[in-house]
């Protein structure tokens, strides 16, 4: 028999899916994070709170962090250092503080600091706040009583603190700003704010309106009060790139929350001596991470006061440059402009377009001059690159030699145009100049000192032109034409010559988070002379300006080197701003070694495309398989009503599910509601903004997703559908010949069962309404595989053919619904032990109206309504599917609405039968 062609086409979806979703899981960089280990056995002591707290909150708790004879010191909870106060985000443990506690501990401790740091942590109990929208609240209040009794306990001090710093790790990232928002709460209490892999923009998927409604109004706060109110915070947000699957990094970012002079927002693959991806957890230890951040807390002290420094710009520079700007030189509030030059150091001047100087071992300092303009060819170089490992400070000048002169006495100072460079260790750092921003100066000038270590200097004097290269990304029907050579040989390929040290590739049209290419760097020719050092070779990096989430891969000398060209912020831009140079445009970055010389290939990669659909989308996908179920119910009540009997499930959701049916219409229903005469109408009937909007807001918008969407869910649905029906198919051949031997009447308690069942879901959706939908979903598992017996067994006939594929669907509708509350019963299973009762539960009365639904299909054998109400329900049906595409996308909580409300309506059908079947009965009584 041959494979129907929808099947391979269904199949091949879902192969895309299946792809897509082990690449956004696994397809990243190996963990490069160092541990950090703890010198001392970790304490955490318990903070006293007043009857008062711990009655309001019984299951939270306060800690105060300590190790050692500081253990001891604290114990008497007195303190006199600057308080910090840990925040864990969802499921997190009060004990991942202690990588930020120990290593500021020892900070603490080297010659010349005379103040220490106090870390605080909250204990919330490892709830799951990010699924579970109640916990939030509760949880900001009791932060700010954590930092009320916190601030008490500097009472005693000699110098008592004013302000507690906040460090919140996911959700407790989200907390530290709603705690602005409770009424009777001090702002001046706190100034800074730290945040790591924290989902400020938007929940990751909005399971529940309390998550929905405590975003709304902590944003919302934000930014009208940015100015005001928050005018004296500082805020980081750290995202962890590629590896944190869960939250994705455009969603940490603080635009429209916080001014870009107050509000660091960046990725930890972008931070300087970072650049590494971590994971949603590893963001907490990750040495890397954590030096980082305790070193910028060490710098926004002010050493008079010894507490963190009320000035906002001193702490908006320090946060700068640990964690975007790092020049490889300690903060320094003020830099030195102008250097005075040593007159009796040798001076050396290199002519030169491209040189190289390298030394195991310098034996005496000394000064090497490089002309800023020279000839290269028939063209005049105008810009410069810098590459060099010199750590000493004022190491980079530029001057004005006057003619007859051979050398400069006075310096400007350039060691803050310098960037650090990857790997960490190699104290690498590159300046890129254009000759016209320094002015009159004729000469660079680099101070080599002397020393031990190893020194390596790269200068490329080049024409911009020449370098600054500006491509074209193929666009998706281009790729399309040229697969598979787009994938094996390239888009793009750039033959990069020897002696040439930078590069930069524009790369217009990537503004798609769909698009993903592999850049790929191949040396060529090295020169075997060279023998490289530790941390000598080339380094790639793609910088996107609309973010601060360059990627960064280093490659060691005469090795290749791979970086994947993707976006985890996307931008939209207009046309005419499509061939923008530095400022708008993403761009890959090359700093070569010299020695070698390089090929570029651009290859498409659609596993990662597929991949950033599912980071990207793959939330928005549950209404677009509830909607394809919903089309092929209406389509099997369209078959019935007709000809008496339901399509085949796969057949029935290939020919009433296809999106060309309901997205057009659904885009319509977003336009008409955007006017401003029918919004103004509808906003006053309390409709809130539809979902397309708020997708349009965050840049996150595509002219045929929905399409996109649609067409994916409506092909994984019918394989789905073909898979499942063969796996009840086998599975009632092995049950008839492993229990042939069962009494017909033993098989009919079955029904009794099925029905107690029903009934027990139906309580306990009153303790937890996803664990009532769960057992309905079981029931319904079963109900399927015995009127499929019943089908076989009956001969195939119309009436039980079409209840079988009827009921096949109408499972697979509860099977989505289980899956929307799964959060809710997560949630009631991690706290069954403390209490049998989830509170504020958003699937409770879904899964009672579920439940009886249910009820009633089991009761009356039939989950088919009447043929003559069969029309009337399917076009209800596809209203129900039109509303729910604009409205549902983000806020999945709605379809707790659109569901049941479904249910009822086929339900309702049902009585008319039920109640005539009871009539009969007590007449044959």
């Amino acid at each position: 028999m041959a494979v129907p062609i929808k099947l391979i086409f269904a199949g091949l979806a879902t192969g895309i899916l299946v792809l897509g979703i082990l690449d956004c899981l696994t397809n990243f960089e190996q963990n490069g994070c160092e541990m950090t280990y703890m010198f001392q056995y970790p304490k955490y002591l318990d903070v006293p709170l007043d009857n008062s707290i711990t009655h309001q909150f019984p299951n939270y708790r306060l800690y105060v962090y300590g190790e050692g004879d500081y253990a001891r010191q604290i114990s008497k909870m007195e303190f006199s250092g600057i308080p910090v106060l840990f925040l864990p985000g969802n499921a997190g443990s009060y004990r991942q503080v202690r990588s930020l506690g120990s290593v500021s501990l020892r900070m603490s401790e080297k010659p010349g600091i005379k103040f220490h740091f106090n870390y605080f942590v909250a204990d919330f109990n490892e709830e799951l706040s990010a699924i579970h929208g109640a916990f939030l609240q509760r949880q900001t209040e009791f932060v700010h009583a954590c930092v009320k009794k916190i601030l008490s306990l500097y009472k005693s001090s000699k110098n008592p603190p004013t302000s507690v710093i906040l460090v919140g790790h996911s959700m407790g990232g989200v907390l530290t700003r709603a705690l602005f928002t409770l009424p009777g709460f001090d702002a001046q209490s706190v100034h800074t704010i730290i945040t790591q892999a924290s989902p400020h923009q938007a929940p990751v998927v909005t399971f529940d309106s309390a998550l929905h409604t405590f975003y709304q109004r902590v944003n919302d706060y934000w930014y009208h009060h940015s100015n005001s109110t928050l005018a004296h915070v500082t805020a980081v947000s750290c995202g962890g790139g590629y590896r944190d699957f869960q939250v994705r990094s455009g969603l940490t970012s603080l635009r429209d929350i916080l001014p870009e002079s107050r509000g660091v927002s960046t990725t930890t693959m972008s931070v300087p001596l970072s650049w590494v991806s971590t994971d949603h957890l590893c963001s907490v230890w990750c040495r890397q991470m954590v030096l980082t951040t305790v070193g910028a807390l060490f710098d926004i002290v002010d050493r008079k006061t010894l507490q963190p420094t009320s000035d906002v710009d001193h702490r908006a520079k320090v946060f700068q440059h640990h964690f975007l700007l790092n020049n490889g030189q300690e903060f320094k509030s003020s830099e030195d402009k102008t250097i005075s030059l040593d007159k009796k150091l040798p001076w050396e001047v290199r002519t030169e377009r491209v040189w190289r100087y390298y030394a195991d071992k310098v034996t005496a300092s000394k000064y090497i001059a490089v002309p800023l303009v020279s000839l290269q060819g028939d063209l005049k170089t105008d810009s410069i690159t810098l590459i060099s490992n010199i750590t000493a400070s004022n190491w980079v000048c530029a001057c004005h030699i006057l003619e007859g002169e051979e050398r400069c006495t006075d310096c400007l100072s350039l060691v803050k145009k310098a960037r650090l460079l990857p790997p960490r260790y190699s104290q690498r750092k590159f300046i890129r100049l254009q000759v016209e921003e320094l002015g009159e100066n004729t000469h660079l000038v680099l101070h080599v000192p002397k020393g031990s270590k190893q020194v390596e200097v790269i200068v490329d004097k080049y024409s911009m032109d020449t370098r600054h290269l500006v491509y074209e990304l193929p666009s998706v029907y281009d790729s399309i034409i040229s697969f598979p050579i787009s994938m094996t040989d390239g888009t793009a390929m750039l033959q990069i010559q020897n002696n040439t040290v930078f590069y930069s590739l524009h790369l217009a049209g990537l503004f798609s988070p769909l698009t993903a290419y592999t850049a790929i760097v191949s040396p060529r020719h090295c020169d075997h002379r060279v023998q490289p050092g530790l941390y000598e070779g080339s380094v790639m990096t793609l910088s996107v300006p609309w973010s601060e989430e360059n990627t960064y891969q280093f490659f060691r000398y005469g090795e290749k080197g791979s970086l994947p060209i993707k976006l985890q912020t996307p931008r939209q831009v207009s046309a005419d701003d499509r061939y923008g140079f530095e400022h708008s445009e993403a761009h890959l970055e090359m700093y070569l070694h010299p020695g070698c010389h390089y090929q570029l290939r651009l290859l498409m990669s659609p596993h990662q495309a597929f991949g950033q659909f599912v980071r990207f989308f793959g939330a928005l996908m549950p209404v677009m398989f509830v909607v394809v179920l919903l089309l092929a119910l209406g389509g099997q009540l369209a078959a019935f009503a007709k000809d008496g009997e339901c399509l085949w499930m796969p057949e029935a959701v290939y020919m009433y599910s296809k999106p060309f049916y309901v997205v057009p219409v659904a885009m319509v229903l977003h336009a008409v509601t955007n006017i401003k005469a029918v919004w103004r109408l509808v906003s006053s009937l309390g409709v809130p903004p539809n979902d397309i909007t708020e997708l349009q807001s965050r840049d996150l918008w595509l002219q045929l997703l929905l399409v996109m969407l649609c067409m994916l869910s409506w092909l994984v649905t019918i394989f789905l559908c073909y898979v499942t029906h063969y796996l009840i198919a086998a599975r009632s051949r092995l049950i008839a010949l492993l229990f042939f031997w069962v009494p017909e009447r033993v098989v009919s308690i079955g029904a009794t069962l099925q029905l107690g069942a029903v009934i027990l879901a139906c309580v306990c959706s009153l303790l937890c309404g996803a664990a009532g939908i769960c057992i309905v979903f079981a029931v319904l598992l079963f109900k399927v595989q015995h009127l499929y017996d019943v089908s076989v067994r009956g001969g195939m006939g119309k009436v039980e053919v079409s209840r079988y594929r009827f009921c096949f669907l109408l499972t697979m509708l509860y099977m989505w619904l289980a899956i929307i509350n799964a959060p809710a019963f997560a949630v009631w299973a991690k706290g069954i032990g403390s209490s049998i009762y989830l509170p504020m539960d958003p699937s409770r009365w879904p899964a009672v109206v579920a439940s009886l639904c249910a009820l009633l299909f089991i009761t009356t054998d039939s989950p088919l309504p009447e043929r003559v109400y069969a029309r009337q329900l399917r076009w209800t049906m596809y209203a129900t599917c039109v509303v729910s595409i604009p409205y549902c996308l983000i806020r999945l909580y709605h379809l707790n609405f659109v569901i049941p409300f479904t249910l009822v309506l086929m339900a309702s059908t049902r009585l008319p039968s039920l109640l005539t079947r009871s009539d009969e009965h007590r007449k044959a009584e």
